[in-house]
């Protein structure tokens, strides 16, 4: 019996996840991909990621390999950083006026998404995404 038990955690708690991610921009102009990943409704609200990409482009899309600690579910958060500041900025009604996105389209861009309406869950049977970044307004 315990053994089965152990065989059944290992199964169900496996090792690192390498999920294969694409990101396209709305903008096709220079700058920074942001990507950040979190594990869980907390992590997300208070910004706490279990690991982040940053990489520069030049096109409309970029290719990234992302490695989660395990199978599971998470939120890819991304935005595409045009000016090179580091942060996403905003005007002054605290409207994102850079392209930005997530594993899964919210909602609604009238009010900030919840962890389980953007999430996504990655296996070995499921190891890629596409995150579109898109202008407040396109959404």
């Amino acid at each position: 019996m315990n053994l089965f038990l152990f065989l059944t955690g290992l199964l169900l708690f496996s090792g690192p996840q390498t999920v294969s991610v694409t990101v396209s921009s709305s903008s096709a102009e220079a700058g920074e991909i942001r990507l950040a990943v979190y594990a869980s409704e907390t992590d997300f609200k208070e910004q706490r990621a279990v690991t982040s990409i940053i990489k520069p482009t030049t096109g409309a899309s970029v290719n990234l390999k992302v490695d989660l600690p395990q199978a599971g579910t998470y939120v890819l958060a991304a935005f595409h950083d045009v000016n090179g500041n580091g942060k996403l900025d905003r005007n002054f009604f605290g409207i994102p006026t850079e392209p930005y996105g997530f594993s899964r389209p919210p909602v609604s861009k009238w009010e900030e998404p919840r962890f389980g309406d953007i999430s996504a869950t990655f296996s070995d049977k499921k190891a890629s995404a596409r995150v579109e970044l898109k202008l407040w307004k396109e959404y």
